[in-house]
């Protein structure tokens, strides 16, 4: 069986290679990117099961990439992150992602265990919905 992509995206470059060796021990496929404007190139490009995304970022933030993957990639299942901002609140930032994404929401710091839970949590119907329809 071929195991899920999954995208990260994250300007914090200690926590998203924590987050990808994370997810590729757990036999997942991860890409991960440091910009928003590499995420959206790849979003354009490539196929994804699992989009997991930073809120606040300094080029393109988080709202943006789900945005465009709602577009690109309806099927894709979102997980939002924040730790907030000098400006906006933790809670106030995955409050609104996760009302924009529909997704799954982790407010940093989380634990590794909780980020593996939320993808497989996350990753479930998507791996139901690869057995009933076929992915593209």
């Amino acid at each position: 069986m071929t195991p899920l992509s999954i995208l990260i995206v994250d300007d914090d470059e200690s926590a998203r290679n924590v987050f990808r060796i994370v997810l590729e021990r757990a036999g997942y496929s991860v890409t991960a990117v440091g910009s928003g404007q590499e995420a959206l190139a790849l979003l354009e490009s490539c196929r994804f099961h699992v989009v997991l995304t930073d809120v606040i970022m300094p080029d393109v933030d988080g709202l943006e990439i789900i945005t465009a993957a709602k577009r690109l990639q309806p099927d894709a299942r979102l997980i939002v992150m924040s730790g907030g901002s000098s400006y906006l609140g933790a809670e106030f930032c995955l409050k609104l992602a996760r009302a924009m994404s529909g997704g799954t929401s982790l407010q940093k710091p989380f634990t590794l265990p909780q980020l593996l839970a939320a993808v497989q949590g996350t990753a479930k119907p998507v791996a139901h919905q690869s057995r009933v329809h076929t992915v593209a």
